[in-house]
């Protein structure tokens, strides 16, 4: 008689299905994307940056700097020459 013994519902395994491994995909942004983001934005805190050029019409040159306003430094200078 033991072989039919009953069996409580919590002794019997699930039968639904498990998830092991979800994959989630996120579109990346092109390559053009991705450089404007990084040219715009500061390196360390991520906002946004604030533009300055400053043209010398004798040398033909403009001086182009990069300011941000959250972390109050500098963080692009450079110069262009005009054509």
């Amino acid at each position: 008689m033991d072989a039919f013994k009953k069996i409580d519902k919590e002794e019997i395994p699930s039968q639904e299905p498990k998830i092991v491994a979800e994959f989630r995909i996120v579109p990346t942004a092109n390559p053009r994307e991705a450089f404007l983001e990084d040219y715009h934005h500061c390196c360390l805190c991520g906002s946004e940056l604030i533009f300055t050029h400053n043209t010398n019409f004798l040398t033909l040159e403009v001086k182009e700097e990069a300011f941000c306003s959250a972390c109050n430094i500098r963080t692009k200078q450079d110069q262009h020459r005009l054509q």
